[in-house]
């Protein structure tokens, strides 16, 4: 099972048979840092056209 959250950031949880899946250094569900344009935004970790970058909602909805 996999439950993904959009809000001000992108991530993920991940169950496989039955236990929560951690990853390396706990980031199997860092899904808002992969890059889906290559020449898109500066991330704030520093790469280029990240899904977050691109498609939270710090990124869609306007700054109050």
């Amino acid at each position: 099972m996999i439950l993904i959250k959009i809000d001000q950031g992108i991530g993920a949880g991940i169950v496989l048979d039955g236990r929560p899946l951690y990853g390396d250094g706990f980031a199997a569900g860092e899904t808002g840092h992969v890059v889906v344009a290559k020449d898109g935004p500066l991330c704030v970790y520093g790469n280029r056209g990240c899904l977050e970058t691109l498609t939270s909602t710090r990124a869609l909805l306007p700054c109050r």
